[in-house]
């Protein structure tokens, strides 16, 4: 009598669990990898407005001029038409937006910060007497973080359709992203200290 040869393959069943299986795992790392990466730019994103803040702080308490003129205000101007883009700029002493040390009006920009992947300001605010007022809702539309020689304190302005909003004492930006639906928030103190959270 002949022995009967058993088969080693795979049945069809067994192929299909294996290919399932592999299928899973690799649409879960690769969620997994896609919200990381957009978790990353959204940080690195967050961080290059806080350095950007930084930069107008550091123009504002060095000797930094601009067409010879060394008593301007620098700032970050950010706009609730565009959520978009921020402007660093400088104020040559106009006084333009109303406050002594100045604010943005249009020919003063020295760098636009575009955010970029599809991230937005979500929303930016300013705090005051314990509450903020955000440009959700348009109780602000525009704002200014300004910094002057020779304090690194930062001042702040504000374009609201309301009532006048003083004292001012801080600000805060969120930024978003869709990918990952995230949000990264860069706050600025009166004192002049700048930070990065998750808000």
């Amino acid at each position: 009598m002949g022995s009967m040869k058993s088969s080693s393959g795979y049945s069809l069943v067994e192929l299909m669990v294996t290919i399932a299986i592999f299928t899973i795992i690799s649409t879960t790392v690769l969620l997994n990898n896609q919200q990381f990466n957009g978790g990353i730019i959204l940080t690195n994103m967050a961080y290059d407005l806080a350095t950007s803040i930084r930069e107008a702080q550091v123009y504002g308490l060095s000797s930094k001029g601009v067409s010879g003129n060394f008593k301007n205000v620098y700032g970050l101007h950010v706009t609730g038409v565009d959520n978009q883009t921020l402007l660093l700029f400088y104020d040559s002493g106009d006084g333009s937006g109303g406050l002594p040390n100045g604010g943005y009006s249009t020919g003063e920009e020295i760098q636009t910060t575009k955010l970029t992947r599809g991230i937005k300001i979500k929303q930016f605010c300013v705090t005051s007497g314990g509450s903020d007022y955000c440009s959700v809702g348009g109780v602000i539309t525009e704002l200014d973080i300004t910094f002057k020689r020779p304090n690194p304190d930062a001042k702040f302005r504000v374009v609201n359709p309301g009532a006048p909003i003083s004292p001012i004492t801080g600000a805060k930006i969120d930024i978003w992203s869709p990918e990952t639906g995230r949000t990264k928030q860069i706050k600025v103190e009166s004192t002049g200290q700048i930070s990065v959270k998750t808000p």
